[in-house]
């Protein structure tokens, strides 16, 4: 999912430019904001703060801004994902049976998944031919292919969240791991040339510059753990920040429906 993968990143100080802080808590502001304060007293209105400083002073005027602000009248805790007053997040029986919609219906969809990459020859084992150009040590134009093996399938990159077609923080991108010339490539599915299921994947482009084709097929047996959304770090994000307040829920709600109850592939 495109706000599991944003998540991961580490923020990084627009002031002092190091990671795991922002401006509001940077312990170079007082320091900047003395310097300052020194140029002004020795040159008078002849000094001219640097870029830093013109940021140290924006952000001194926001904490004295906040420290007199008088406090608003705190309001009753709500549980954040079905808005009650009567519970928490962690007592919410709604949130705990859309939890076990959403783990039936990424089961489905995984199996599903399974399938149609073993029938269309991208099961875990099977030889393909990779492009030169999706490798990272030659150049995006170059020419040619190789033979890569698929080695594979990442739990947090193949879920039901995949065939989400909407956008947006709760849609996901699938992509399978090749290994070729001992580098590990990651593909995404809709590269892997075959009729792949609308279901599976939405909104695939019809034209791909790459293509990845099928040479000789195999399909590993994968352990049920894979199926389910044990040690599931992308599954996970989803039900710490989804919300019926959200604007996607309903359409989240009608794509979980329908997958819980669709027809497997023999």
């Amino acid at each position: 999912m495109k706000g599991y993968e944003w998540g991961k990143g580490t923020v990084n100080c627009g002031l002092c430019g190091i990671a795991g802080h922002n401006v509001t808590s940077c312990p170079a502001v007082n320091i900047i904001y003395k310097k300052y304060c020194d140029n002004l007293k020795k040159h008078g209105e002849n000094y001219f703060p640097t870029y830093s400083e013109r940021k140290v002073l924006r952000e001194v005027a926001r904490r004295e801004k906040t420290t007199i602000k008088p406090k608003q009248k705190r309001r009753k805790a709500r549980c954040s994902f079905c808005n009650s007053v009567k519970h928490k997040r962690n007592r919410c029986r709604k949130l705990t049976k859309f939890k076990a919609k959403v783990e039936k219906a990424n089961e489905n969809w995984r199996r599903y998944f399974i399938a149609e990459a073993n029938a269309h020859g991208f099961g875990i084992g099977s030889l393909v031919s990779v492009p030169m150009g999706m490798m990272e040590s030659y150049y995006p134009h170059s020419e040619g292919s190789s033979v890569g093996i698929v080695s594979g399938f990442n739990k947090n990159k193949l879920n039901v969240f995949c065939s989400y077609g909407k956008g947006g923080l709760f849609s996901g991108v699938p992509a399978v791991e090749v290994l070729v010339e001992g580098e590990a490539v990651k593909v995404i599915v809709s590269r892997l040339k075959a009729n792949w299921s609308k279901d599976l994947i939405p909104n695939r482009s019809g034209w791909q510059f790459y293509e990845v084709l099928s040479i000789n097929a195999d399909s590993a047996e994968l352990p049920d753990e894979w199926y389910t959304a044990d040690n599931d770090n992308a599954i996970k994000w989803f039900f710490d920040n989804i919300s019926m307040k959200n604007k996607d829920f309903e359409m989240l709600e009608e794509l979980i429906q329908k997958w819980t109850k669709i027809v497997l592939p023999k």
